[in-house]
């Protein structure tokens, strides 16, 4: 095999290498309140957002009173406006815990029975506890397919939302392999340059 054609494989083969693994979000680290309200309804085009181990919160307000925060106990807001998570690297999965609840922090009785849609990929999950863990993708089983955004509505019937704590899974490339494969690479170049000079 010509060694420009071995190249081109090893490349695929090094490109196309990742690894899964389990992040876990620590707000513990998280300095002060962060806002994460896009801010054209609430005075200027300026969007806020939050990035905390490789997954960004982004909340989308449709009213001129809705707001979204990140601090060290998590990530809460209005309920009317959705809330995106921008993953750095696709995810295989997702777990959190939530709760919906009014001013007074009152749980929700939500009406239809869904209190919480998440949207990912090409996927509809939705939730009828007011509270609780939401698991999808690769933690709630088989089939995962990598999806890079997820949208969580919350139900409209009642005041607020709080996530206390987020983990997903995570494909990243892994930088050993390219190492690998390049290390192979030059080996092979290396031996093919001393046998034309013998």
């Amino acid at each position: 095999m010509k060694i420009w054609r071995f190249a081109i494989i090893a490349l695929v083969l090094a490109v196309g290498t990742a690894t899964a693994a389990i992040v876990t979000l620590d707000f513990s680290s998280v300095s002060g309140t962060n806002d994460i309200t896009l801010q054209g309804l609430v005075g200027g085009n300026t969007p806020h957002s939050y990035n905390l181990n490789g997954l960004t919160f982004q909340y989308d307000p449709q009213t001129l009173t809705d707001t979204a925060q990140v601090d060290n106990t998590g990530v809460y807001g209005s309920t009317l406006g959705p809330l995106n998570l921008y993953f750095d690297f696709p995810a295989m999965g997702l777990t959190f815990t939530y709760d919906v609840a009014g001013v007074n922090g009152v749980p929700a009785s939500c009406t239809g029975g869904v209190c919480l849609d998440v949207l990912f990929g090409s996927s509809d999950i939705q939730f009828a506890n007011p509270s609780g863990t939401a698991s999808i993708g690769s933690f709630a089983g088989p089939p995962a397919t990598p999806f890079s955004l997820v949208t969580l509505y919350f139900t409209t019937d009642v005041a607020n939302f709080d996530i206390y704590s987020a983990s997903y899974d995570s494909t990243v490339p892994e930088p050993a392999t390219f190492a690998l494969f390049g290390a192979a690479l030059l080996g092979l170049c290396g031996r093919r340059l001393l046998r034309r000079r013998s």
